[in-house]
């Protein structure tokens, strides 16, 4: 295997990318990927230093597509580059990232976690008590789609019969991402979806001018409406579909990669078993050993050195977090899967202003479905028409099971 053959749109590398970063982090720390028209930094120190860099390390749209490097806006169809254009949170620098952030935030406080934590745990038991005692079932129709997009369904407002409607527009919305650069066009039914659910939010936000509730879509109507137009009726849209998708999917996909990691390490599972006060710090494990998010794009302002070599100014460059999370100069066999590891330190949410929002909301809810789960489980394994190889989301930087099966004995 060579550093070229590291080209993360291919299916291939999606689905196994851990031996291709090892390649890359020994043989070209520093590598310009074709595929993706960006310079790939794939060592810990190399990508912390990056995302701790926002004055050099952009993330401003305008640069993304100014530059053209990545994404033909010219081909997409109209509700996606509305999409695009109006990804304020993530795509935006100081000060302008400052103020939003500052705004939003507050819904993500400890105490509001705290607050959040007595539900969340009804809601997994609910979940889990509607699993076979024997038996095999699907996980993410069980249990990883529906606690998390009830969740944040919840925390906005949104009405319960929606909730299929809003999985349904998060998965469009993902799985435009990689088509955006491999397939670039109108895409028909994604367009159809995000018109469908940009009317939904329109309504839901007149609703909320007219009769106020206590919920998050609410506060950010009144910052919008109280506090001298801090939140623009675009940035309000936006915030409210980014909190939809990070919200789920990252919990989603962590659920998933998480217990597939189990049912490859039983041994692991006995010493949860045995010692469940190690959970939180499996959690922290099964973000690093295989991050929901296996990598951010920035845009680099001036020419920076890493590992010795150059990244020149106004070059896309790509922050390999899945093989910064690996990287053996940081972490101690890193390859291998520890519920107990002493080591902290990944950077699976990322590092620095633009911090994982949903990061303690996501780590919250994997605890307690461990610490509801794990004391029940009698057996986990893969179900019995389970391929060997799991299929992944068909998303280059987003890492979590489209469908697993998984058999069960329970207490």
């Amino acid at each position: 295997m060579q550093p070229c053959d590291y080209k993360p749109l291919d299916p291939k590398v999606r689905n196994a990318p851990y031996p291709y970063y090892q390649v890359l982090r020994e043989q070209a720390p520093v590598h310009y990927v074709e595929q993706v028209k960006a310079y790939a930094l794939s060592r810990y120190e190399d990508v912390h230093a990056a995302l701790k860099n926002p004055a050099v390390f952009s993330s401003s749209r305008e640069h993304f597509t100014k530059s053209n490097a990545l994404i033909d806006l010219s081909k997409l169809g109209e509700e996606v580059k509305r999409m695009v254009d109006s990804s304020v949170l993530v795509s935006t620098d100081p000060p302008q990232h400052t103020r939003l952030r500052s705004l939003v935030s507050r819904a993500f406080s400890a105490r509001r976690m705290a607050d959040m934590e007595p539900r969340i745990r009804a809601l997994t038991r609910r979940l889990l008590e509607a699993l076979p005692r024997q038996g095999e079932f699907e996980l993410l129709e069980a249990l990883s789609v529906p606690l998390p997009i009830t969740v944040i369904a919840e925390m906005l407002g949104v009405e319960p019969e929606r909730h299929h409607d809003f999985r349904r527009w998060s998965n469009d919305v993902v799985n435009a991402g990689t088509r955006m650069i491999t397939r670039p066009g109108p895409f028909p039914e994604v367009e159809a979806s995000l018109r469908e659910f940009r009317l939904y939010l329109e309504g839901v936000i007149a609703e909320r001018r007219v009769e106020p509730r206590d919920d998050l879509i609410t506060a950010l109507v009144r910052s919008s409406e109280e506090e001298e137009g801090l939140l623009s009726a675009e940035e309000l849209m936006s915030f409210v579909r980014l909190l939809l998708i990070a919200g789920n999917e990252t919990t989603t996909n962590l659920l998933g990669n998480g217990l597939i990691t189990l049912v490859k390490n039983p041994e692991q599972l006995a010493r949860l078993r045995e010692k469940p006060e190690l959970v939180p710090n499996a959690v922290e494990e099964m973000l690093r050993y295989d991050s929901p998010a296996q990598g951010l794009f920035r845009f680099s302002l001036q020419d920076m050195e890493f590992s010795g070599q150059k990244v020149p100014a106004r070059s896309m460059v790509l922050l390999l977090l899945g093989s910064a999370n690996r990287d053996p100069r940081r972490f101690t066999e890193p390859e291998r899967f520890d519920v107990g590891r002493e080591q902290t330190g990944h950077i699976s949410f990322g590092y620095g202003i633009h911090f994982c929002l949903g990061a303690a909301l996501s780590r919250l809810e994997m605890r307690v479905v461990l610490e509801e789960l794990v004391p029940r489980l009698k057996h986990l394994d893969f179900a019995s028409d389970q391929p060997e190889e799991v299929e992944w989301v068909d998303n280059a930087f987003l890492r979590g099971p489209r469908r697993l099966r998984l058999a069960v004995e329970l207490a």
